[in-house]
């Protein structure tokens, strides 16, 4: 899940400290600290990932993510399942609708 980073501000509008949130994309932006009750406003930052001098389409095929230790898992549109798509350990399939 994301981090969001928000600003808590004085009656003066000063920034008074700074605060980082868990959120899903889609939620709604806090606008007061949840234990103070003190005003906050979002920041908004760039994206801290830089592929310019990288070929991460080769490093996430199945192959390579099977050397290097991982599971890929891809995702059935129709059904919401997840497969298993490479030699890694774990399930073949996952249902986010169960508890596993």
């Amino acid at each position: 899940m994301p981090v969001f980073t928000y600003e808590v501000l004085d009656d003066d509008e000063r920034v008074v400290e700074i605060y980082e949130a868990e959120q899903d994309f889609g939620a709604k932006p806090l606008d007061t600290h949840p234990i103070t009750g003190e005003r906050m406003r979002k920041v908004f930052t760039p994206l801290g990932v830089n592929t310019t001098y990288s070929d991460w389409g080769k490093k996430l095929e199945s192959g390579n993510l099977s050397k290097a230790g991982f599971t890929r898992y891809e995702r059935d549109k129709s059904t919401g399942r997840y497969f298993k798509s490479n030699e890694g350990k774990g399930p073949l399939e996952l249902d986010p609708g169960q508890d596993h």
